[in-house]
């Protein structure tokens, strides 16, 4: 039985260092989304179809759900990375 926990133990050692990375390019895309629309929408004049402009409400409610989501997914990948123990046996 220990053999078997081992060899978890190793494999998932290995799948927590491309979770790691997975997890901060996905985290890097959400944030660079977010500055791109800011950026975007106050320099460059883009959302503006038709001579209309996104609502704020709109930007701020895109803005907002990036960051749940960023901040969720970070969440969840520390808690699997670093497991609270189950008890020792």
């Amino acid at each position: 039985m220990n053999d078997l926990k081992g060899a978890r133990l190793i494999q998932a050692q290995g799948f927590r260092t491309v979770l790691f990375y997975v997890a901060l390019s996905m985290a890097a895309l959400c944030i660079l989304t977010s500055v791109a629309l800011v950026v975007g929408m106050v320099f460059l004049g883009y959302g503006r179809p038709l001579g209309k402009m996104l609502s704020p409400t709109i930007v701020v409610a895109f803005i907002s759900g990036l960051t749940v989501e960023t901040v969720s997914l970070l969440v969840v990948i520390s808690q699997y990375l670093y497991p609270k123990d189950q008890g020792v046996e």
